[in-house]
């Protein structure tokens, strides 16, 4: 009897659907870590803004605000929350920053917290030393690859040290931390 060989065998797709299902269990998590960095990226780009004009109004006036309005900066959305020396703003669904003021003029910063799937991290920006860290949870080791990415393990703060791990970005750290 003579047969025509005109299709592939079930053996022949399984391995075909095993090898895609391997490809992608390596390419998604590099795509994901990809897509976190580029959010962080744009993250600390708006948190850096923040810092310029921070300066640039301490220059003007002498002291920092926890306004937005107060800042030479256009921004899109009234805050989500305010207190007597913050406010909370969110950037997108998965970025919240709060602009803060309240704990003294060394430590007057912007803390950004950004959160994807498995992954959160918290990036703080001293305003009169230029220092910014990003904070990832000692749990997290997505959350600390995508840190480690961005800075060198430093010290964190007395209240920090024992849940983070802290990533210098770069400035002066300040010495009250």
């Amino acid at each position: 009897m003579n047969r025509n060989k005109n299709g592939f065998t079930l053996i022949e797709l399984l391995v075909v659907v095993l090898i895609i299902g391997i490809l992608a269990a390596i390419a998604v998590p590099k795509y994901q870590m990809s897509v976190m960095r580029s959010r962080a990226t744009n993250f600390l780009s708006v948190i850096r803004t923040i810092e310029q004009a921070e300066r640039a109004y301490y220059m003007q006036t002498g002291s920092f605000t926890y306004k937005m309005s107060d800042l030479d900066i256009s921004w899109h959305a009234a805050p989500e929350s305010t207190t007597a020396y913050s406010e909370t703003y969110r950037l997108n669904p998965m970025s919240t920053f709060i602009i803060r003021t309240d704990i003294g003029e060394d430590y007057s910063c912007t803390t950004g917290t950004l959160a994807s799937g498995s992954i959160s991290v918290i990036f703080d920006s001293y305003w009169k030393s230029g220092y910014i860290q990003c904070r990832a949870s000692k749990t997290d080791k997505p959350s600390q690859q995508l840190c480690a990415t961005f800075g060198k393990l430093t010290t964190c703060d007395k209240y920090s040290a024992s849940s983070y791990y802290c990533y210098a970005i770069g400035g002066t750290k300040p010495a009250a931390l």
